[in-house]
C-alpha cells in the first residue's frame, strides 16, 4: 500500500473512533438522565403508596357515600 492510503485509513479510523466516543458520551447522557427519571417515580410511587396506609393498614378503595 502507498504511504497516502495508510494516512487515509488511519485518518478514517480517527474519524469513527471520534464518532464512537461523541455517540457513547450521549447515550451515557442520556443513561444517566433515565436513571433520574426512574428514580424520582420510584419515589414518588412510595409516597402514594404511604398514601393509601393508615395505621399500617391499607385504605379500602371504596365509593363515596354519595354514590
Amino acid at each position: 500500500m502507498k504511504e497516502n492510503d495508510h494516512e487515509q485509513r488511519l485518518q478514517s479510523i480517527e474519524e469513527k473512533i471520534s464518532w464512537q466516543e461523541e455517540t457513547l458520551e450521549q447515550l451515557s447522557e442520556v443513561l444517566l438522565d433515565h436513571q433520574r427519571q426512574i428514580d424520582k417515580l420510584i419515589e414518588e410511587q412510595e409516597k402514594l403508596l404511604s398514601l393509601t396506609e393508615v395505621g399500617g393498614e391499607k385504605v379500602a378503595n371504596e365509593k363515596p357515600p354519595h354514590y
